[in-house]
């Protein structure tokens, strides 16, 4: 009986680890894509400031 108890725990803590892990590299891909994300809208307002300067020195001249 209690070699039953000692199987069952162990595969118990065997799927907590799996799922805790699984876990965990789902938020890593979640950061890595919001990590993106901010990359790409860094890189996109940079590009409408730099249309928008050039605009104002035309309407200037």
């Amino acid at each position: 009986m209690s070699k039953m108890m000692i199987v069952v725990l162990l595969l118990l803590s065997s799927a907590v680890v799996l799922y805790l892990s699984f876990l965990s590299f789902k938020l890593l891909r979640t950061a890595q894509k919001q990590t993106e994300l901010e990359k790409q809208q860094a890189r996109a307002l940079k590009s409408t400031q730099q249309h928008v300067g050039q605009n104002s020195k035309k309407r200037k001249k």
